[in-house]
């Protein structure tokens, strides 16, 4: 694994740009949000020689619209072209990730319930009710899975343990009565 030259420090506002290739669109009013809720963690990061911001372009948006005076910043020491394949990577390797909708639902359940909202999440109350929707009918389509999977395996067990049972009969009317009361209990038989 190759670490790039990079270092950090804090930088005013102005030191740094929004980088004008950047195809990504941020939702600035939900990344603002969670600042002001939860204050400003992490750093962006930039590319030194340009003042590029490479990840985090919509980060400095929030911040910029709130009147921040600074931001953190990793610099890395890259040209032009690894800048770009950066500044890719990052929305991009973002969009590959999925979420496991079941452990999000009671994670968001629980933020819920022990602070009262959702705010500082991303999440607002329609998002969240229908991640707990799609949650809901996931567990139920893997339940019906699993009920399935169980009758198939214990039909095969019961396959499996068929036994075959003679029983001697008086008359044929006797072994009739018989095979009718066995079918009516359930039993599958038959008269050879």
């Amino acid at each position: 694994m190759r670490i790039l030259n990079q270092s950090f420090e804090t930088v005013p506002v102005s030191a740094l740009r929004k980088h004008p290739d950047n195809p990504r669109k941020g939702d600035a009013a939900a990344i603002a949000e969670s600042i002001a809720v939860n204050g400003f963690y992490g750093a962006v990061v930039a590319q030194r020689s340009t003042g590029y911001v490479l990840a985090g372009n919509h980060r400095l948006d929030a911040v910029q619209a709130a009147g921040g005076a600074e931001i953190p910043v990793f610099w890395l020491d890259v040209n032009d072209r690894d800048a770009l394949r950066i500044l890719l990577a990052d929305n991009r390797t973002s969009d590959l990730g999925v979420y496991d909708e079941r452990g999000l639902a009671e994670l968001l359940n629980r933020i819920q319930c022990d602070t009262g909202s959702l705010d500082g999440t991303g999440y607002d109350q329609a998002a969240f009710d229908a991640i707990v929707t799609s949650a809901g009918n996931a567990v139920l389509a893997a339940a019906a899975a699993e009920s399935e999977a169980s009758d198939h395996a214990a039909s095969a067990r019961a396959e499996r343990l068929r036994f075959k049972v003679v029983v001697g009969c008086k008359s044929e009317e006797n072994r009739k009565e018989l095979i009718d009361k066995l079918k009516t209990d359930g039993y599958s038989c038959r008269a050879e």
